[in-house]
């Protein structure tokens, strides 16, 4: 099933899961004008974003080599995770954001003639703050899982190729010391005017900045969000981190990209 999550206006922090604290595997999933702080998780990222197939079970126990349930995978439904003018700050786990490009099989209604398929996602990146110097993975984790194995009726036709794709326009990238902010795996990219504490990412051959000691980020603080949260507004806006003045990613993003709105 193909589902649509949208996060507006939020402040989700201080959660504590297994798994990652967004789960987007098969669907479309937006976050705006939000800010994730302080949470903790001990699977793949604080938002996971899958390889956006359309599954259909069934079992091919021990006739194939493989117990229990495995997906057939109908390929051109690629997960699309967009997040926009949003701020990631001190959050606990491997990545912030884990994506995977996984190989798997379909049957095309004959299962003894398996046939390959790689199912990828997309993955929309404007104008977001990513401070997470907790983080002990990546910032951004593109990650191929590879080939599937344990069965012999598999063929070498792959009748679906898919990359994944990540759009990477007016971001901050502050990570771990020591530890790559970025890792894009194969996908294909589309990057303009962002920056980042560590070379990792490759910004500068896109415009932007690599290896950044300057961006002096001010502390967590209500600077006046987009709308108040919570009854009647009590609860004060999403906090966020405002850029100094003196810092190099203070009036350096790339106008076509910007929101009509800005969080802070």
């Amino acid at each position: 099933m193909w589902v649509s999550l949208y996060i507006k206006n939020s402040l989700i922090r201080n959660n504590t899961a297994k798994s990652p604290i967004i789960d987007s595997d098969c669907g479309h999933l937006v976050i705006n004008d939000s800010t994730f702080q302080g949470n903790t998780t001990e699977s793949k990222g604080i938002i996971y974003t899958g390889y956006g197939v359309k599954a259909s079970f069934f079992q091919y126990g021990e006739r194939y080599g493989i117990n229990g349930f495995m997906a057939s995978f109908e390929p051109g439904t690629k997960a699309l995770t967009e997040i926009y003018n949003s701020t990631f700050v001190n959050n606990n786990g491997e990545n912030t954001l884990y994506t995977e490009t996984f190989e798997d099989f379909i049957s095309e209604g004959n299962p003894d003639n398996l046939k390959k398929s790689k199912s990828a996602s997309e993955i929309y990146l404007k104008n977001n703050t990513f401070s997470e110097k907790n983080i002990t993975g990546n910032i951004i984790n593109a990650t191929d899982i590879g080939e599937i194995k344990g069965t012999s009726n598999i063929n070498d036709e792959i009748t679906n190729e898919e990359t994944s794709k990540i759009l990477i326009k007016n971001n901050i990238f502050q990570g771990k010391t020591g530890i790559d902010n970025c890792n894009f795996g194969t996908s294909n990219l589309e990057i303009a005017n962002n920056i980042s504490s560590d070379g990792s990412c490759g910004f500068e051959v896109y415009g932007g900045k690599d290896n950044a000691t300057d961006i002096n980020l001010k502390p967590l603080t209500d600077n006046g969000g987009k709308a108040p949260l919570g009854p009647n507004g009590l609860l004060g806006n999403v906090l966020t981190l405002a850029i100094d003045e003196n810092s190099s990613a203070y009036n350096a993003g790339e106008n076509t990209s910007c929101m009509h709105d800005d969080q802070i």
